[in-house]
């Protein structure tokens, strides 16, 4: 089964731009990639606060989630 990041659409920015995305890793275990301002992506562990990777584009945060989970 291919791993694949989903656009969380709630929390996207007023004009739409996507700022969150989730990874369903296991049954309740979700890996999320928040934007940040300074145009890099953290990766977010499974308790929802703690960052485990950042990167410098939304590409290589999708391709650490997927290969490395």
């Amino acid at each position: 089964m291919k791993k694949t990041c989903s656009i969380v659409h709630d929390c996207d920015m007023e004009e739409g731009t996507p700022i969150e995305w989730v990874l369903k890793v296991a049954e309740n275990k979700f890996i999320w990639i928040d934007a940040l301002s300074d145009g890099t992506f953290n990766i977010i562990g499974y308790d929802a606060h703690t960052v485990i990777q950042n990167c410098k584009s939304l590409t290589s945060a999708k391709r650490w989630v997927t290969s490395n989970l």
